[in-house]
């Protein structure tokens, strides 16, 4: 009976282990150009770590800075900022906006400064009540 109470602790705790160590993404949209897509995977801390456009064959990665916590509204607002890494060098920054069920991302192409901002869809992201825990594309 220990043995059968052992195994059976060992396997919740594998499962929690596991449950914690899932990977989300979370797929976006652009605001003025509705084609370009991109794709963010996070860590089990809910770190951004990959960025990948629809299209692309590999990632970027994404390095956390800084996050800035806003009260008020009907939700409180998280904005976590990013720098892009492809290749060892920095390309761009990222803005990830967090209030309650709607993400947000402003991107800042670092070559020369151009914005684009990203909406989460929705349809795609959302998957049996959670974050999606495969690649958008």
């Amino acid at each position: 009976m220990k043995n059968h109470r052992l195994i059976s602790t060992t396997l919740v705790l594998f499962a929690s282990f596991l449950s914690c160590s899932a990977q989300t993404y979370i797929c976006y949209k652009c605001d003025a150009k509705p084609s370009l897509e991109i794709s963010i995977q996070f860590n089990a801390k809910e770190k951004a770590t990959n960025v990948k456009y629809k299209g692309q064959s590999s990632s970027m990665a994404l390095i956390y800075l800084r996050e800035k916590y806003h009260e008020g509204g009907a939700h409180p607002t998280i904005d976590t900022y990013y720098k892009e890494m492809y290749k060892g060098k920095k390309t761009g920054m990222y803005k990830l906006t967090h209030s309650g069920i709607w993400d947000y991302v402003e991107y800042t192409r670092g070559k020369d400064g151009k914005k684009f901002n990203f909406t989460i869809n929705h349809e795609t992201s959302i998957d049996g009540g959670g974050y999606r825990t495969t690649p958008c594309f």
